[in-house]
């Protein structure tokens, strides 16, 4: 949604000590997901394969293209014991939620649709038709943050440091509970 959530994920990993287990996606790579890309990147073939082995916990298809989670990456993350950190949608964190209830979760939410928009404009190699599902998705979900209650919390990303500051102390707290 254009919301930040990579660049907050890129500082807050190196600041804040957790396991982050990456969704595998079947979208092509953007031009600035050449180093520490957000997800693992495979072919739609091989997605589907994979589909057909179960080998994901968890997944969906979204804008023409599949995203998921691994069974194996989430046992490895939870193998650490650290704190576990998903870059998910909101039905994949009520997935991630009916199977863990103690989980909470964070919502990073843009400062507003304007700063959505021009993100969104930015992004050279997203089709303009998908630009604009993704606001009217944008939109509508920035319309329910307040009906719904459905994260622990939401953060909204004015400022990149403070975000990362406010996900590192929510972080920090589960550490102890």
């Amino acid at each position: 949604m254009a919301s930040g959530k990579d660049a907050v994920l890129r500082l807050l990993r190196k600041n804040v000590d957790f396991s982050f287990v990456k969704s595998f996606t079947s979208r092509p790579r953007r031009h600035n997901e050449k180093t520490s890309p957000p997800y693992k990147f495979i072919s739609r073939k091989k997605f589907k394969k994979l589909v057909s082995k179960n080998f994901f916990w968890e997944f969906k298809k979204l804008y023409g293209h599949f995203y998921g989670i691994a069974k194996i990456d989430i046992r490895r993350a939870l193998a650490r014991q650290k704190p576990v950190v998903f870059r998910v949608n909101e039905q994949g964190a009520d997935k991630i939620k009916s199977f863990f209830p103690e989980t909470k979760s964070v919502f990073i939410a843009p400062p507003s649709l304007e700063v959505v928009k021009e993100r969104a404009a930015r992004r050279k190699s997203v089709p303009r038709r998908l630009k604009n599902k993704r606001l009217a998705a944008a939109k509508k979900q920035l319309n329910s943050l307040t009906k719904d209650q459905k994260w622990d919390y939401v953060i909204v990303n004015k400022d990149l440091r403070q975000s990362v500051e406010k996900i590192g102390r929510v972080i920090g707290s589960l550490k102890t509970q």
